[in-house]
């Protein structure tokens, strides 16, 4: 077997995997919580404070293990001869088949979240929560998961110690005034106005515009995953794990993207051991997937080293995870 086909072959064997992975996913996402990392699940801890069980059922679950389906096989991509998007697709087309979809982690446009068509809301449950929140409460669940998120993430910061501090700033209170001519669920100035103030965090992009503070900080919180300046260019940097096997190992990749600045959140990725020149798209064999939207934050190397902190222990409990399935695939390799 080629590596190339022993990508193929460890995503096929995810696949089969699917609900193992979800559910450790899940158990995992628990733990981060528990663990202080509040700001990058504001939007699942609300909805799960605030909506009645269950918060997953079996549909809801079987459209989850759908989707993972088809992040592992596409490779982060949009579409993948490897994968059949039709039962996704005849999913999202049939609203009445679905009518009783719970996921909160996948519940779909919502009322707070802008416009909402039939195709792209799943879980009615949960929109009607957020718009009774509104109308009952004078709660908006966008800006209050966004107010959390950013309150979150600013408190996680201060386990950093290798960057400057944030430059924080008093966010200037803003006067809430009805737009009459509106409904109060879509009077969005408003309640921006309403959730406005707080402590802000200054912009330093040139942070993210130079490779410096990503070398240094995966230096000393990565020292596991070497940076690979023989792999890396000016718009991708490769950081290489000691090998798992003598076959394949996992690096850590960030990259620009089309931008011109570096972007999290970091890739983890399965890839051949010993390379030994520029990184190639085609090198990845297998790319770590996520049940639910990474949230990120790009402000200043305070903010590029908390988020390290969050996701590096993260992949190293992916690999533990992945570890009995890069065994299996070698030996299928060595055949």
């Amino acid at each position: 077997m080629k590596l190339k086909d022993a990508g193929s072959s460890f995503r096929r064997l995810m696949v089969e995997s699917v609900a193992r992975l979800t559910d450790f996913q899940i158990t995992l996402m628990e733990q981060e919580i528990a663990e202080g990392w509040r700001g990058f699940y504001a939007r699942a801890i609300w909805l799960k404070e605030n909506l009645p069980p269950p918060l997953i059922n079996e549909q809801g679950m079987g459209f989850l293990h759908e989707l993972m389906r088809e992040r592992i096989m596409c490779l982060g991509a949009h579409d993948s001869p490897d994968y059949d998007p039709m039962p996704q697709l005849q999913f999202i087309a049939d609203v009445d088949a679905r009518a009783g979809y719970r996921n909160y982690l996948h519940t779909g446009s919502l009322a707070t979240d802008g416009d909402v068509s039939a195709i792209s809301l799943f879980d009615h449950v949960a929109h009607q929560v957020v718009v009774d929140m509104v109308e009952r409460e004078h709660r908006h669940m966008f800006f209050e998961v966004r107010r959390n998120r950013d309150d979150w993430i600013l408190e996680a910061s201060h386990g950093a110690k290798y960057t400057p501090p944030f430059i924080c700033y008093e966010r200037e209170r803003q006067p809430a005034v009805r737009n009459p001519d509106v409904s109060l669920l879509e009077d969005g100035l408003y309640w921006r106005n309403y959730y406005s103030g707080g402590i802000g965090v200054a912009f330093e992009p040139e942070a993210f515009m130079k490779p410096d503070w990503f070398v240094r900080l995966m230096g000393v919180l990565g020292a596991d995953f070497q940076y690979g300046e023989k792999l890396s260019t000016a718009r991708r940097l490769v950081f290489v794990r000691q090998p798992e096997t003598e076959e394949l190992t996992w690096a850590v990749l960030i990259e620009k993207n089309g931008f011109p600045t570096f972007e999290l959140p970091p890739k983890l990725v399965l890839i051949p051991a010993g390379l030994n020149r520029k990184f190639r798209q085609s090198d990845i064999l297998y790319l770590d997937v996520s049940i639910t939207h990474l949230v990120t934050m790009a402000s200043a190397p305070r903010s590029i080293e908390t988020q390290l902190r969050y996701f590096l222990p993260r992949f190293r409990r992916m690999i533990e995870f992945y570890a009995p399935f890069v065994e299996h695939t070698v030996a299928a390799l060595k055949g």
